[in-house]
């Protein structure tokens, strides 16, 4: 049997799947890009997660734009309540989904 882990902001080829709210993705008043960020932002806190420390070059590498337009997605995110910036974390508001990957079990 093989079990969940949590993968970080590192990407990694055994991580296939990130589960990110419908409703997100589909709210025409979020642009592309951060609708994309959010989607980093799902898949680096991990399973069973709802927040993370971000890594600000690491989430705009991974959501391909600059530190600045990152920024940019953080204040529209935080904007719509969908993040919120606490004690050095960002946690992820109403996101129960999480990205999923395996692990060998011990």
């Amino acid at each position: 049997m093989r079990k969940q882990k949590r993968t970080g902001l590192r990407y990694s080829r055994d991580n296939w799947f990130t589960c990110v709210d419908t409703a997100v993705l589909a709210d025409k008043n979020i642009s592309l890009t951060a609708k994309c960020v959010f989607t980093v932002l799902c898949m680096s806190a991990g399973f069973g997660r709802r927040s993370l420390i971000p890594n600000d070059e690491e989430v705009a590498e991974l959501a391909g734009i600059s530190v600045r337009t990152l920024r940019n997605a953080y204040r529209e995110l935080e904007s719509q309540s969908l993040i919120f910036p606490y004690d050095g974390r960002i946690i992820i508001n109403g996101h129960n989904a999480a990205c999923y990957c395996e692990e060998d079990d011990d």
